[in-house]
């Protein structure tokens, strides 16, 4: 008989997908510019600890209705991170 009850791991998706964490996890643009303004970095600064070219970062910027609109990468998200985490970059504000 079913019940109308989602597994546990569909639970645990939507409460992801429906939260900041989650909205920011499915969308790096949003994600980076808000690392962006928080830690008041530019986007060369970005490029640098990334390891990409500023034209790279701006494209992920553009919006995603946008033809030059990238997608950022979860690598170069990680990479951000561990920047952040490991105080490379820190919150001057």
């Amino acid at each position: 008989m079913w019940l109308g009850l989602r597994p546990q791991s569909h639970l645990e998706n939507d409460m992801k997908e429906n939260s900041w964490y989650g909205m920011h996890q499915r969308d790096n643009r949003i994600w980076l510019k808000r690392m962006i303004k928080h830690f008041s970095l530019t986007r060369p600064k970005v490029a640098e600890v990334i390891g990409v070219n500023v034209s790279t970062v701006d494209r992920w910027l553009v919006p995603s209705d946008k033809v030059s609109h990238r997608k950022m990468p979860p690598s170069a998200r990680k990479s951000l991170q561990m920047a952040i985490d490991a105080g490379i970059i820190a919150n001057e504000g």
